[in-house]
């Protein structure tokens, strides 16, 4: 837990997110601890056996694939002084795990890391402890923990709130909280007794994060440490003055309205001001502060009242408290830190036994992650190397440039028949393997510049068909000459045309013209003449709005057709530009 709303003290001016990926080449400690709470938490299916362990490979594994060491802390013997924060905790088992339950699960998770070649190490009290040690001795260069007493224990920096569909973590750094609050180690240890911590959850009654914020604030202004501050408040007697002045019934002398002094304005005009250094009048931009115990007073009216709430707890400040915080430090045995390679025989058996994977999914994701790890430089995690034996193509993944590589399978796995395909960084690709990716690129260049060559060729030295003699598809430009041939005039009248009683024609095909609103059954019903028509193929006009039939039947005339054809080709009924006749008509002749 750490000191009450420290996080959202820190977050609004201190924290940012850092990308995974900038910590490639450091060495973490993880609060294993802290992990475990976090990965409990996650509910996704009830059914699911030791969910804990398999979202642990993960995280973990996300870590050792951008190049990040880590090393894993375990809690010891839990401080005398937390014994009361254990028991609230014990007495809450629906949210947390009691000591021993977390023991437990402790050393299941150790074994499993111990398998993926991480060292898992044991505190002698607080894992967080341990954890800021090694960052305070630059054994590692940051701790990964949700718990804020990592910083009152000497951590320079602490990561949080890993978010890994993000890839990133929310990142304090010491310099920067002392840069922006003027807060120190021994500020927020102040902070911690006023406010509360795991070790004394109230703290001061009716005193928060943010107002021990503002003590630490107001000390920095006076210039004095926070904690000796607070450790002195029983026996300082500047202190102890300023409360009977603070408590007594006087009323607060008279100050000079320009220079805020004891006195008054028409004194210091007559005989000057001596905080002023002046014989006559007073100086209003002197920065000197009065030093009146009753301007003291309201200079420290805040620390008065909040000292005086601190002293109705006679075991306050908890000397034990301070020494936990501040002794962790002083004098650190460095634990034997070692990384092994992965031990994927004993890892598989793990695995198969506690979170029960296929033996197919097991080795595609251990094959991945080897073939990652000496990728990214961790080759001493790799025991049996894997090597590439062809590049696939590039791709792009997670808004990063990729290849798809195939790699040789390990020994062990009997259940692959072919290589695997997996997807690693362009950029460490190339540095592991920089010849390889070059004769690809090389490849690919060639290819493309053959396949500009052909096009190219196609374009220029392509001879045109011949459409006229090609049974093929013709070109458009043809399609155009063929409808300006089609297009034509009509036909025009005929010259010396007499009457239609004159003309008479056998087996002749007549055209009439397209779009022609009349038929010629219409022309020839509406004359008083008969009609006869042998062997004769009339054309029908397109689109005709009566049939032949039906206008011979409606007029005065008997009309014999025999053997004789309609069609919709014509254009336009001669009948109609030469008129109808009163005589009588043999054939009708249409052009």
């Amino acid at each position: 837990m750490g000191v009450t709303k420290l996080w959202t003290l820190l977050t609004d001016t201190c924290q940012y997110d850092l990308p995974v990926s900038s910590l490639h080449g450091q060495t973490i400690a993880v609060d294993l601890s802290s992990w475990i709470c976090e990965l409990r938490k996650i509910q996704i299916a009830p059914s699911i056996p030791n969910l804990y362990l398999k979202n642990l490979y993960y995280r973990t594994t996300f870590f050792m694939k951008h190049g990040i060491k880590l090393v894993f802390v375990e809690d010891g013997t839990a401080p005398e002084i937390k014994k009361a924060a254990l028991v609230h905790r014990n007495n809450n088992r629906e949210t947390s795990l009691d000591r021993i339950g977390l023991k437990s699960i402790s050393e299941k998770c150790r074994e499993f890391l111990n398998n993926l070649g991480l060292p898992c190490i044991q505190s002698v009290g607080e894992a967080e402890a341990l954890c800021a040690q090694l960052n305070h001795a630059g054994v590692v260069n940051g701790v990964l923990t949700s718990d804020g007493d990592a910083l009152l224990y000497g951590a320079k920096k602490v990561y949080r709130n890993f978010k890994m569909n993000d890839g990133t973590v929310d990142c304090y750094d010491m310099v920067e909280i002392e840069e922006k609050l003027k807060v120190d180690r021994k500020g927020l240890v102040a902070m911690a007794l006023l406010s509360g911590c795991d070790y004394d959850k109230d703290g001061v009654k009716n005193v928060g994060a943010q107002k021990a914020y503002e003590f630490v604030q107001l000390c920095t202004k006076l210039g004095v440490d926070p904690l000796n501050r607070i450790m002195t408040w029983r026996t300082n007697s500047e202190l102890k003055t300023l409360q009977k002045v603070k408590e007594s019934p006087q009323k607060k002398p008279s100050h000079c309205i320009v220079c805020k002094h004891l006195g008054t304005k028409p004194d210091h005009f007559k005989n000057g001001c001596i905080p002023c250094d002046t014989k006559q009048s007073c100086d209003s931009d002197n920065q000197i502060s009065c030093t009146c115990d009753s301007c003291n007073v309201d200079l420290h009216k805040f620390e008065l009242k909040m000292r005086e709430k601190a002293l109705r707890d006679p075991g306050f400040p908890n000397q034990m408290i301070i020494d936990e915080f501040l002794q962790s430090t002083k004098e650190l045995p460095l634990p034997l830190l070692e990384w092994k390679p992965v031990n994927v025989s004993s890892l598989k058996t793990f695995i198969q036994n506690h979170i029960r994977w296929a033996n197919v999914e097991f080795f595609n994701k251990i094959s991945e992650l080897l073939v990652i790890l000496q990728v990214n430089g961790m080759e001493w995690a790799v025991l049996e190397k894997l090597q590439p034996e062809r590049i696939v193509r590039k791709s792009i993944l997670k808004k990063t440039p990729s290849v798809i590589v195939e790699w040789t399978k390990l020994r062990i796995d009997t259940n692959t028949e072919n290589s695997k395909e997996i997807t690693v960084s362009e950029e460490n690709f190339s540095r592991r393997y920089p010849s390889m990716l070059h004769d690809f690129n090389q490849r690919k260049e060639e290819e493309k510049l053959r396949k500009l060559e052909e096009k190219n060729a196609n374009k220029k030295g392509k001879k045109r068909k011949d459409t006229k003699n090609d049974k093929g598809q013709r070109s458009i430009t043809d399609c155009f000459a063929i409808t300006k041939k089609a297009r034509r005039s009509p036909t025009p009248p005929m010259k010396n045309a007499k009457s239609w009683s004159e003309q008479v024609i056998d087996n002749t095909t007549v055209t009439k013209p397209k779009k022609s609103r009349t038929s010629v059954a219409k022309h020839a019903g509406s004359s008083n003449q008969m009609c006869d028509v042998d062997n004769t193929t009339v054309t029908k006009p397109k689109k005709s709005r009566s049939s032949i039939a039906k206008h011979a039947g409606s007029s005065n005339q008997m009309c014999d057709v025999d053997l004789t054809t309609f069609t919709k080709k014509a254009k336009f009924s001669q009948s109609k530009q030469s008129g109808s006749s009163t005589g009588d008509c043999d054939v009708i002749i249409i052009d």
